[in-house]
C-alpha cells in the first residue's frame, strides 16, 4: 500500500528479483514459460496501481524529525512528508538541447529513488509471457494502462507486444495498431535525420585533407582505426587528427570544402533537433560527440568545446559539469555502471578525454578533474561482469579477454570506438600518473591493454601501455610486478602477432630471440637481498635484441630506460641501514649483512641509465671537439620536437631525485634547472606550447606546464634540504605565482606544506601552523576521492601540524590531528590489501604504500597516550606498529625507538599484564617474549648502539628505563622475605651499573655537541683526502663553512676537521624529529657515523661503545655481589612530558577583567625522573651486628620547574659566597654581603626536599677531611677533594658547586664524595 513506509523501495526491489528469476527460468527451461502468464500478469497489476497513486496522490516519504523549535510550538514531534509530483510544463515552439534539454517525463525528476526503467523491464517481460501462454487480455490490461501512466516513454518497447495481445485478444487492434505506426514513424523520421547527417560528414570527410607536422597530406580517414571504420564506413580518426591540428597543421585550402562543411553543420543540426523533440538522450549525445569532433576536426575549438560539454551534461543529468566532474571519479564503478550504463560510460569517459586534453590543457586543475571523471567512467565497465578483479590493485597485471561476456563493446562505432577509446585512456592514463595517481590508473591501463592487444593487435601501443603500467605499479609499491612487466618488454614476450604501424609479421619463428630465465623479484625481500640481486642485475645490464630494438624503436626504447631508472630510484628511496641486526626481531645478526650498500648501487644503475636517455635524445654532435678545436665550423644543434622535451625532462627530473637520494644536493638542483631550462626553451609556459602531442612512434603526452611545476616542486624540495630558505622563499613566491597562472592545486600543496616547514625551521610557528591548517582543508578539496598520494599527503601534513602542535604542547589538539592521520591511512592501506598480505605469507611485501607512514603515526599517538598516563592503550598502539614493522623498510632509529616506548609501557603496567584488547592486525604467532620490559629494552640498545648510529637520546633513556626496572626490583616486598637479601643486592648492584652506563652515555652526548674541537683534532688528513663525495658536498654547503670561508685569509686552510664535526652533530642533533620524513636525515646519519668511525679515533673513544650498553649477565642469586665503596653518588636525570597544568585565571592589565581563554597559550609541565644510588658511611653498631654501608637506591618524580629553580638558587648562593670570600692578585674582594646561615640552609634543604618526601629539620653535613681519601678510587669515577671546615654552618663554595652539579640535568653526576652522600642519605632515605 502506498501509506507503507518504504512501499516504492519494496516494490522496486521485488520487481528486480522477478525480473531476474524468471528471466533466468525462462533461458534455463523455456517449456516453463507456459506457467508464468497468470502469475506474472497477477504480480504486475498492483504495480501500476502503486504508480497511479504516487501520480496521483503523491508517495509517502515517512515521518520527519522536527527541529525543537517547532516543537515547542506545538506542531507535534512529527509530521509526514509526500512526493508530490509536478506536471511538465507546455512544450516550447523552440526546442534547446544539450544543458538545457526539458525533462518530459513526470517521473524522472526522482530517478535517483524512483526506478522506472525496472518497473518497465518487468511489464515488459510480463507481456512477452503473457502473450504466448494464451493471456493476452491481461498482459494488453497490464501493458497498457503502463504506457498510459508513463505518457508513451517506453512505447518503442511495449507497441510491438501491445499489438500482438490485442490482436489475439481481438480487442482495440486498430489503436494500438496505429501507435505502433507512430512509433515507426518517429523512430524512422529522427534515425533518417541522424543517418543523413552521418552521410554528410562521411562525404565531407573523403575531400577533406589535412597537412601533418612533416608537411605531408594525409587523409582524415587514414589517422583512424580501420577496424573501427570498416564496421560502418565512418571513419573516427578526428581525435588522432586533433593533436596534428593542435601542433601546427592546418587543413589545406585547396581541398578545404567550406560548403560540405556548412552543409554537415546544418544537418547535424536539423538532426539534433529532432532528437531533442522526441526525447532521444543517447542518439543526441552521440549526435552532439560527433559535430564536436567536426569542430576540432576544423580548428573550431570553441563550438568543440560546447558541444562536448553539452554531451557529458546530457549523459551525466549535471549542469556543467566540467566544474564538478571530479565527483564522477568517486564512486564505485558498480555504482557508476547501475546510474549511467554501459554505453554511456564508455561515451562519457572519451568525451571527458577530449575536454580535458584539448580544451583545458591550460588549466591543469580541471584537465586532472576531467581526468579523474574519465578514468572513473571508464574503468566502470569492469563492473558488467565479476570475472572481472572488482579492485583496482587487482588490476596491477589483469588484461580482460573481453569486457562482457557475449557483448562487443565496439560493435556500434558511433557508441564507442576503438581508437578514440585508446587514444582516450592512453592519455588518461597519463595526466593521472604525472599527478600520482597510479591507482587510479590501474584499471584505465588494463583496458587500455586489452584495447592494445586484443583488439587493435598492435604491438608497439602494447608496449607502451606496459611501460605505464610499469610506472603504475613502481608508484603502488607492486615491485614484482613492475619487473615482471620490464622483464617481459625486453625479452618480447606475448606481444601480438601482428602491427597495423608497418602490415607486417612481427617477429618470424626462426626469429624470436634467446629468451633467459630470470627469477621472480621477492617482494617480502630487501631489495639487496641474493634472491633479488639478480632481477636488478638483468634490468641493469641486459640488452633489446636486436630484432626487438628495431621493432620498438628509438622513442620506446627510451621510455623503457626511463622505466628501468624509476625502478632504481623506487628501490633506493628508503636506504638499507641494517647491517648488525635483524630488522624485524631486532636481534644481533651472527654474522655482518653485505646488503648496506646496495641502494647505492641502485642509484648508479639509474644514473648510468639516464645519462644514455640524455645522450640518445640529444646527443652531442660529433663535430663538437673538432669546433673546439678550431678545425671545422660547429654544426647548430639540433632543434628538440616536443616529444624529445618531455623524454629529456623527465630524465633531469629522475636525476635530480637520484642525486638528492645520493645526498647530492647542488648536482640535483643543477639537473633541476636543466629540466626547468629545457621547458623555459619550448616558449611561455602558461601557453603550454607542448601540452598535446601524441606520436605514432609510442605515444606521448607532454604536460609542459605540470611538467614545469613539477621541477619547481622538487627544486624546492632541494633547497629545504640544504637549508637555503632565503633561496627557497624567492623561488616560492615564483612557483605560487606561476602555479596560480594555470589553476594547479595539487603540487601548490607540496610545496606550501615544504613552506610551512622552513617556516618552523625559521622559528615561525604560528605561521607554520596557519599554513598547514589551510593546507589540510584544501588537500580534502582537491583531487577527488582518497588514493594512496591524496592519502598519504595529508596524513604528512596532519603529522607534521599536530608536531608543531606538541611542541607548543597542545597534547590534545595533537593526538586529534594523529587520530585523523591514523584514518586515512588505514583507508590507504585497506586499499592495497595490506590484511589479504598479512594473512597470506606468499603475498607478503615491504613495499605497501602506507604502512610505514600509519607506524610512524601509531608511534606517536602512543607517545602521546604515555604522556597522558595511559600505558594500556599505548602499550596496544604500538603492538601494532610492531607487527607493521615487519611490512616495511624502517629505519634502525626508528625500531630502536619502538623497542624503547614498547619497555616503557610494559614497565608501567603490573610484571602480569598482557593487554587482551584485540589487535587489527593478527599475525599467526605473536612475539610473546614482548611482553617483557626487558626483552623489549635490550632490543632496543642493541638496534641503537649497533645500527642506529648510536641514537645516544634514546641510549640514555633505554638505560634509565632498565636502571628504573632494577630500582622496582629492589624495592620489591618479595626480597624481604628469607632469601631474598642477595636478589636485592643483585639489584642494587645492577642499577648502579645501569646509571654508570647512562652517565658514560651522558658524557658522549656532551663530547660531541658541546665540545666538537676535541673530535676535530684527532682527524687526519688522510682521512679527510677519502671524505666521501656527499660528505663533502654536505660540508662545503653547511652554514659553518661559508663562515670559516669568510673567516680565513687568502692562501690559508679550512679547518674541515672540526666542520665535519660540527656538521655531524648538527644532523644527529636533528634526527630524532617525530616527523614523517625522517627516514632519509637518519640513514644519512648512520652513513656519517659509519665514516667517522673510521678516520676519528677520538669519536670511537669519546662517542661510541665498543659493544652494547646496559647488557648485564644474569647474577647469581646465591652469590652476595661486591660490596659498594661508601662516598658513591650516582645520579642520572630523565626528561619527559606531562599533560598540560591549568593556569590560573588571568587579567588585563589594571582590570579585573579576565582575558579570553582562547588568547592564553596553556603552559606545559615537564616532569624529570632522577634515578639515583648514594651510598653512604655505615650507620651506628647494634650489638655485635658490624653496621653496613647505608644504601638508597631510588627514582624521584619532580616538576622540572622546580629543579631549574634549585639550580638557580643553589648557583647565586654559591656566586655570592666567591665574591665576598675570594681574593686574588687580580680580583680583589669584591664588596658583597656574603649570605646569611639562614639563607644557606634554606637553598640547601631546598635542593634536598626533591630527593625525599620527609619534611625534616634542617640537616647539615658531616664534614670529614680525611674521609675522601680513605674511599678507594673507582674505575670510571671522578676524584674528590676533601671539603673545607666553615666555622658557622659547614656548608662550602665547594659544597655548593658539588650541589650545583648534582642537579645539571643534562650529565647527571658520578663522583665519590662521602659527605655529600652522608648529607643525601638522610632525605633520600
Amino acid at each position: 500500500a502506498v501509506q507503507q513506509p518504504g512501499s516504492w523501495v519494496q516494490m522496486v526491489n521485488a520487481a528486480k528479483l522477478l525480473w531476474n528469476v524468471v528471466r533466468y527460468l525462462l533461458h534455463r527451461y523455456p517449456a516453463l514459460g507456459v506457467f508464468f502468464g497468470a502469475p506474472m500478469c497477477t504480480a504486475a497489476a498492483p504495480i501500476n496501481d502503486l504508480i497511479r497513486k504516487f501520480r496521483n496522490e503523491g508517495l509517502w516519504l515517512g515521518p520527519i524529525k522536527l527541529a525543537r523549535g517547532a516543537v515547542q510550538l506545538g506542531l507535534g514531534e512529527q509530521v509526514y512528508e509526500y512526493a508530490r509530483v509536478e506536471r511538465p510544463p507546455s512544450r516550447d515552439s523552440e526546442v534547446s538541447f544539450g544543458s538545457d534539454l526539458q525533462v518530459d517525463s513526470w517521473f524522472a525528476k526522482f530517478s535517483s529513488w524512483f526506478d522506472m526503467e525496472w518497473v518497465h523491464k518487468v511489464v515488459h517481460l510480463t507481456m512477452l509471457v503473457g502473450s504466448v501462454c494464451d493471456k493476452p487480455f491481461a498482459a494488453l490490461n497490464v501493458g497498457s494502462d503502463f504506457n498510459d501512466l508513463t505518457d508513451g516513454r517506453f512505447a518503442e518497447n511495449l507497441a510491438p507486444l501491445l499489438l500482438i495481445c490485442a490482436r489475439k485478444s481481438g480487442m482495440h487492434v486498430p489503436r494500438f495498431q496505429a501507435l505502433r505506426d507512430q512509433t515507426l514513424r518517429d523512430l524512422t523520421t529522427f534515425m533518417e535525420a541522424l543517418m543523413l547527417a552521418r552521410q554528410t560528414w562521411k562525404k565531407k570527410q573523403k575531400k577533406a585533407l589535412v597537412v601533418d607536422r612533416d608537411g605531408k597530406a594525409i587523409s582524415t580517414a587514414s589517422l583512424g582505426s580501420k577496424k573501427g571504420s570498416q564496421a560502418d564506413g565512418r571513419s573516427r580518426g578526428s581525435v588522432q587528427g586533433h593533436s596534428a591540428q593542435r601542433a601546427g597543421g592546418v587543413l589545406s585550402a585547396e581541398e578545404k570544402s567550406q560548403a560540405a562543411l556548412n552543409q554537415a553543420e546544418v544537418a547535424y543540426n536539423k538532426a539534433m533537433e529532432v532528437l531533442t523533440y522526441r526525447g532521444e538522450k543517447d542518439l543526441l549525445s552521440q549526435a552532439q560527440n560527433e559535430l564536436g569532433d567536426m569542430y576540432a576536426e576544423h580548428g573550431s575549438w570553441h563550438k568543440a568545446a560546447v558541444l562536448w560539454n553539452d554531451c557529458v551534461d546530457g549523459i551525466t543529468g549535471v549542469y556543467k559539469c566540467i566544474k564538478s566532474c571530479a565527483q564522477f571519479g568517486g564512486p564505485s564503478p558498480p555504482e557508476m555502471l547501475a546510474t549511467f550504463g554501459r554505453t554511456k560510460c564508455l561515451m562519457a569517459g572519451v568525451v571527458f578525454a577530449k575536454l580535458s586534453k584539448y580544451i583545458y590543457p591550460d588549466d591543469l586543475s580541471v584537465r586532472l578533474n576531467s581526468a579523474l571523471a574519465s578514468a572513473g567512467m571508464l574503468s566502470a565497465v569492469f563492473a558488467c561482469s565479476y570475472t572481472h578483479p572488482q579492485r583496482g590493485l587487482e588490476m596491477a597485471e589483469y588484461v580482460p579477454l573481453e569486457v562482457w561476456e557475449g557483448v562487443n563493446i565496439f560493435s556500434d562505432p558511433f557508441q564507442c570506438n576503438a581508437s578514440d577509446l585508446s587514444s582516450s585512456l592512453h592519455y588518461v592514463a597519463t595526466v593521472l600518473l604525472e599527478n600520482h595517481r597510479a591507482y587510479l590508473a590501474l584499471p584505465v591501463l588494463a583496458l587500455l591493454e586489452y584495447c592494445s592487444y586484443h583488439v587493435a593487435r598492435d604491438a608497439r601501443a602494447t608496449v607502451a601501455c606496459r611501460l605505464l603500467r610499469a610506472r603504475a605499479q613502481c608508484q603502488v609499491g607492486l615491485l614484482p610486478a613492475a619487473a615482471r612487466t620490464m622483464v617481459n618488454v625486453m625479452q618480447g614476450k606475448r606481444l601480438p602477432g601482428v602491427s597495423n604501424s608497418n602490415e607486417r609479421t612481427l617477429l618470424e619463428p626462426g626469429q624470436q630471440p634467446q629468451v633467459t630465465a630470470v627469477p621472480q623479484y621477492r617482494s617480502s625481500e630487501l631489495p639487496g637481498s641474493e634472491n633479488n640481486q639478480a632481477v636488478v642485475q638483468f634490468l641493469a645490464t641486459a640488452a633489446l635484441p636486436e630484432q626487438l630494438a628495431e621493432l620498438y624503436g628509438e622513442a620506446l626504447r627510451v621510455r623503457l630506460k626511463l622505466c628501468v631508472a624509476d625502478f632504481f630510484v623506487t628501490l633506493a628511496e628508503v636506504p638499507n641501514c641494517w647491517v648488525e641486526t635483524d630488522r624485524v626481531s631486532g636481534e644481533k645478526l651472527p654474522t655482518k649483512s653485505s646488503m648496506g650498500q646496495f641502494e647505492a648501487v641502485c642509484l648508479n644503475h639509474a644514473r648510468d641509465i639516464l645519462v644514455q636517455v640524455k645522450e640518445v635524445v640529444d646527443p652531442p654532435p660529433p663535430e663538437a671537439a673538432a669546433a673546439e678545436a678550431g678545425e671545422v665550423p660547429a654544426l647548430p644543434p639540433r632543434t628538440l620536437t616536443a616529444g624529445d622535451v618531455t623524454l629529456l625532462v623527465h630524465a633531469h627530473l629522475l636525476l635530480g631525485r637520484v642525486e638528492q637520494l645520493a645526498y647530492q644536493y647542488s648536482a640535483g638542483l643543477t639537473h633541476t634547472k636543466s629540466a626547468l631550462q629545457l621547458l623555459k626553451g619550448r616558449g611561455k609556459v602558461k601557453a603550454a606550447q607542448v601540452a598535446s602531442v601524441y606520436s605514432a612512434e609510442g605515444g606521448s603526452a607532454a604536460l609542459g606546464s605540470l611538467m614545469w611545476l613539477q621541477a619547481r616542486a622538487q627544486q624546492l624540495e632541494i633547497l629545504q634540504e640544504m637549508k637555503h630558505h632565503h633561496q627557497f622563499k624567492v623561488v616560492f613566491a615564483k612557483a605560487i605565482k606561476e602555479a596560480s597562472e594555470v589553476h594547479e592545486g595539487w603540487l601548490v600543496i607540496r610545496m606550501q606544506l615544504l613552506n610551512a616547514m622552513v617556516d618552523a625551521d625559521d622559528g615561525r610557528t604560528q605561521e607554520a601552523m596557519d599554513q598547514l591548517h589551510d593546507l589540510a582543508h584544501k588537500c580534502e578539496a582537491v583531487g577527488g576521492q582518497v588514493h594512496s598520494a591524496k592519502g598519504i599527503m595529508q596524513a604528512t601534513i596532519l603529522a607534521v601540524l599536530a608536531e608543531l602542535k606538541r611542541r607548543c604542547s597542545l597534547w590534545e589538539e595533537a593526538e586529534e590531528l594523529l587520530n585523523e592521520a591514523r584514518g586515512l591511512l588505514e583507508e590507504v592501506v585497506e586499499m592495497h590489501a595490506l590484511k589479504e598480505i598479512m594473512e597470506e605469507p606468499k603475498l607478503q611485501s615491504i613495499y605497501v604504500q602506507g604502512v610505514s607512514q600509519l607506524a610512524k603515526v601509531l608511534l606517536l599517538i602512543a607517545e602521546l597516550r604515555l604522556i597522558n598516563r595511559d600505558p594500556a592503550t599505548s602499550y596496544v598502539l604500538l603492538r601494532q606498529a610492531h607487527h607493521l614493522t615487519g611490512f616495511m623498510r624502517g629505519t634502525p632509529q626508528f625500531h630502536a625507538r619502538l623497542f624503547l616506548l614498547l619497555g616503557r609501557s610494559l614497565r608501567l603496567q603490573p610484571r602480569e599484564f598482557l593487554s587482551t584488547q584485540p589487535l587489527p592486525y593478527k599475525a599467526k604467532e605473536i612475539d610473546r617474549a614482548l611482553v617483557q620490559p626487558e626483552v623489549a629494552l635490550v632490543k632496543c640498545l642493541t638496534v641503537c648502539a649497533l645500527d642506529g648510529a648510536h641514537d645516544w637520546t634514546v641510549l640514555h633513556e633505554a638505560v634509565l628505563e632498565r636502571a628504573a626496572l632494577a630500582v622496582e626490583a629492589v624495592q620489591d616486598p618479595a626480597h624481604d622475605a628469607e632469601g631474598g637479601e642477595f636478589a636485592k643486592e643483585h639489584a642494587i648492584a645492577s642499577c648502579k651499573a645501569y646509571l654508570q652506563d647512562a652517565a658514560r652515555v651522558a658524557t658522549m652526548r656532551c663530547v660531541l655537541f658541546e665540545t666538537p674541537h676535541v673530535l676535530s683534532a684527532s682527524i687526519a688528513e688522510a682521512g679527510l683526502a677519502n671524505m666521501p663525495a656527499w660528505l663533502k658536498a654536505a660540508v662545503m654547503e653547511s652554514e659553518q663553512f661559508q663562515e670559516a670561508l669568510r673567516g680565513v685569509s687568502p692562501g690559508g686552510n679550512l679547518p674541515q676537521g672540526r666542520l665535519l664535526v660540527e656538521l655531524f652533530a648538527s644532523m644527529a642533533r636533528k634526527q630524532n624529529l617525530r616527523l614523517l620524513h625522517a627516514d632519509h636525515l637518519q640513514a644519512q646519519v648512520s652513513k656519517a657515523h659509519t665514516y667517522m668511525k673510521e678516520v676519528c679515533a677520538a669519536y670511537v673513544k669519546e662517542c661510541c661503545f665498543e659493544g652494547v650498553p646496559g647488557l648485564l649477565p644474569a647474577p647469581d642469586q646465591a652469590v652476595a655481589p661486591p660490596p659498594l665503596a661508601p662516598g658513591t653518588v650516582l645520579i642520572q636525570w630523565q626528561e619527559l612530558e606531562d599533560v598540560q597544568v591549568p593556569q590560573p585565571p588571568r587579567h588585563k592589565k589594571g582590570t579585573d577583567k579576565p582575558l579570553n581563554p582562547a588568547l592564553v597559550i596553556p603552559r606545559a609541565e615537564f616532569t624529570v625522573v632522577a634515578t639515583f644510588v648514594v651510598v653512604a658511611e655505615p650507620g651506628p653498631v647494634v650489638g655485635d651486628i658490624p653496621a653496613a654501608p647505608r644504601v638508597v637506591c631510588n627514582a624521584r618524580s619532580m616538576p622540572l620547574r622546580e629543579v631549574k629553580a634549585a639550580q638557580a638558587a643553589v648557583k647565586a648562593t654559591s656566586l655570592e659566597m666567591e665574591a665576598s670570600e675570594v681574593a686574588t692578585p687580580l680580583f680583589p674582594a669584591l664588596p658583597v654581603k656574603a649570605p646569611s646561615k639562614n639563607a644557606k640552609e634554606q637553598v640547601v634543604h631546598a635542593v634536598g626536599r626533591l630527593f625525599g618526601t620527609k619534611e625534616e629539620g634542617l640537616v647539615a653535613p658531616v664534614l670529614q677531611k680525611e674521609v675522601a681519601h680513605a674511599v678507594p678510587k673507582e674505575k670510571g669515577s671522578k676524584p674528590s677533594t676533601p671539603m673545607s671546615m666553615d666555622a658557622d654552618s659547614g656548608y662550602t663554595i665547594h659544597f655548593m658547586v658539588q650541589l650545583e652539579s648534582l642537579l645539571n640535568t643534562n650529565s647527571g653526576v658520578h663522583l665519590k664524595d662521602v659527605s655529600l652522600a652522608n648529607w643525601l642519605v638522610q632525605y633520600a632515605k
